[in-house]
């Protein structure tokens, strides 16, 4: 019947719409993980930062580049964990923005499938009353 074909339809929105807010919630839990990454670097760089800091100028720095250790300038080594300290926080901003956006997203998704069930819930009950009224009718 017609209804039954209305009735598919809309089970199928409803499926593609949970498939999708099942892609988001993925999506968002990868963004986490990869701001957790970026906050554990920057942890990092904030103790070398501090390390840097306690020693004089003209302290011998050494930076590890693969399995050897390459002299390095004290000024050149401060502003190199200073840039890379930025970079890391704006990297952190990005992912922040993308969260938010992807939770907005989430949040519409949601109320879109509330509303979808309760569409499909309305229409369920509607064929239901048809077949009750057809077999009351015989």
């Amino acid at each position: 019947s017609n209804m039954a074909q209305t009735l598919q339809a809309l089970q199928a929105q409803l499926d593609n719409e949970v498939k999708l807010i099942r892609q988001l919630q993925s999506e968002l839990s990868n963004n986490a993980n990869n701001r957790a990454q970026y906050a554990a670097q920057l942890k990092e760089n904030e103790l070398v930062k501090q390390e840097l800091e306690l020693v004089e100028p003209d302290t011998n720095v050494y930076k590890m580049i693969g399995p050897l250790l390459v002299k390095q300038d004290h000024v050149e080594a401060v502003s190199n964990v200073g840039k890379r300290m930025e970079f890391i926080q704006n990297e952190i901003k990005k992912l922040i923005a993308v969260a938010e956006a992807l939770e907005k997203r989430q949040m519409e998704k949601r109320e879109q499938i509330l509303r979808m069930q309760s569409t499909l819930q309305a229409a369920a009950a509607q064929q239901q009353q048809q077949a009750a009224t057809v077999a009351a009718g015989n």
